[in-house]
């Protein structure tokens, strides 16, 4: 007959593994640590982007081409920014923004010994002014804004450079019309007859050129 386990021969149930629980110093220096990196944050400027309200309560569009991707995102923005209303003609606006220019180019900026391009040029030009529905009188003065961005091209690779370069187009206008609403922000509407004070005038186009391989 097998003599029965002694006691001290069964081995005992092992304890379910834990992580080691962090001492309470710690756990409050890293909390410190994460208020401090958003404080440094804080402190360089850095902040979720904020649509700035309008002070122009009804305003029209006027210029635009059909189907203008620019203007579907403009009126987006000013929709967004608070209580403007786009209204469809000119005799109903307290202000009216009037398109002088807006049109996409590419150019060559480099190719090879062989005539192939290796290099283009994306290139998005927005040119307008703002007037009160009177158009003699003028709110900010000719403005011309340009947004570019280098890109590399390779024949082989012609459909994927497409797609790319409508998402740098598509980076473009969005900052364009950025521009455009900060402009349109810091404008103060005056009754008719009332002389607006100018904006700076924008003698030369605003460029922001960036390299993407």
């Amino acid at each position: 007959m097998r003599r029965p386990a002694a006691p001290h021969d069964v081995a005992p149930a092992s304890a379910p593994c834990r992580a080691p629980a962090l001492p309470l110093t710690r756990r409050v220096l890293l909390s410190a640590g994460a208020l401090a990196a958003c404080g440094a944050l804080a402190g360089c400027g850095f902040q979720l982007r904020r649509r700035q309200p309008l002070a122009i309560e009804r305003i029209a569009l006027v210029g635009f081409g059909r189907g203008s991707t620019l203007e579907a995102e403009l009126r987006r923005e000013i929709l967004a920014s608070g209580a403007t209303r786009i209204v469809e003609t000119p005799n109903e606006a307290q202000a009216v923004l009037r398109v002088l220019r807006d049109n996409r180019d590419r150019v060559v900026v480099t190719t090879t010994g062989a005539g192939l391009v290796r290099e283009i040029s994306l290139r998005q030009w927005f040119t307008f002014r703002v007037t009160s529905a009177d158009p003699d009188e003028v709110w900010l003065p000719d403005t011309a804004l340009l947004q570019a961005r280098d890109m590399a091209f390779n024949e082989r690779d012609a459909l994927a450079k497409q797609s790319e370069a409508e998402l740098l187009y598509r980076a473009m206008q969005t900052e364009l019309v950025q521009q455009v609403m900060r402009r349109l922000a810091a404008l103060t509407p005056r009754p008719l007859g009332v002389p607006q004070p100018l904006a700076p005038a924008s003698a030369s186009a605003s460029a922001s050129a960036s390299a993407s391989r």
